[in-house]
């Protein structure tokens, strides 16, 4: 019978036999034990499902469900172990029974997605019917803001406390996500909320998010702000670009890479709110 040890980094723990086999209890996700093990919530692909017969890991088919009672794998430590039986690695990759440092948001690499993929769509994400913020989402992604979720199915995606984009389970259906993913007042309320940043008087920075909010209050765009040059000038609209999917609406229809600023506000039709939002240097 398998003895399985409590590995914690806090506020998460798991349960893990010697030799790296993974008991899933109620509650359990694979961003949890990637946060236990990686300090982030990206390392998915380092756990496997246990094929007992073979004593053998073999690919997880849906990353976003596993099922509490099943054994999963820890794969390096289990390839290890089956060479060379010992007790837990001392180094990398350990299990840590302290907090991780607060991750690092890297601007430059947000904005370089945002450039890369401004005319095109990263066939990961697909389209959301607000694709600008499914677009600003994937661009926050690739500057480091690990992924948040609270169960392991898609129940908790009208949460605002979470953030996350599944994976495909069918050519049918659509790819699973959060409405804080996709839905422009949701991604605000989430960043507020997870302290990941704030709407802000102040000048945006490369890396930050401009959104358009409507007469009535409504937001309905989201941009990634990817170049800036201030110089003391008032017309500070006119030197900073975004880029951005379009959003459907008003004289926002089509994709744009690097677009000054001011343009964007020219296009529009009179009456909506310009939303500044700073993305906090360190991610919670």
């Amino acid at each position: 019978m398998l003895e399985f040890t409590t590995y914690t980094r806090p506020p998460y723990s798991l349960k893990m036999s010697i030799d790296g086999k993974i008991l899933v209890q109620p509650g359990d996700w694979l961003s949890k034990y990637s946060w236990v093990f990686y300090g982030n919530y990206e390392s998915l692909d380092h756990f496997e499902e246990y094929d007992e017969q073979n004593d053998t890991g073999i690919p997880i088919k849906n990353k976003d469900l596993i099922q509490v009672g099943d054994i999963l794998l820890w794969v390096p430590w289990f390839y290890d172990y089956k060479k060379q039986p010992r007790n837990p690695p001392a180094g990398p990759g350990q299990p840590s029974v302290g907090p991780a440092k607060p991750a690092v948001y890297n601007r430059q690499a947000a904005a370089e997605y945002a450039r890369r993929w401004a005319k095109s769509h990263n066939p990961r994400f697909g389209r959301a019917a607000h694709d600008s913020t499914n677009f600003v989402s994937q661009a926050l992604l690739a500057g480091g803001w690990p992924m948040l979720r609270r169960t392991p199915d898609s129940s908790d995606n009208g949460d605002r406390q979470v953030w996350w984009h599944g994976e495909r389970q069918s050519r049918r259906r659509g790819i699973p996500s959060s409405r804080t993913w996709k839905f422009p007042r949701a991604l605000q309320d989430f960043l507020v909320l997870s302290g990941r940043g704030r709407v802000s008087n102040r000048l945006p920075q490369l890396g930050d998010v401009i959104q358009i909010q409507g007469p009535s209050g409504e937001i309905f765009h989201s941009m990634m702000v990817t170049h800036t040059r201030y110089n003391g000038t008032v017309d500070h609209a006119g030197l900073m670009s975004v880029c951005y999917h379009s959003s459907g609406l008003l004289g926002l229809r089509t994709n744009e890479l690097n677009m000054p600023f001011r343009k964007v506000v020219d296009r529009l039709m009179g009456g909506e709110r310009v939303v500044f939002l700073h993305i906090s240097d360190t991610i919670s």
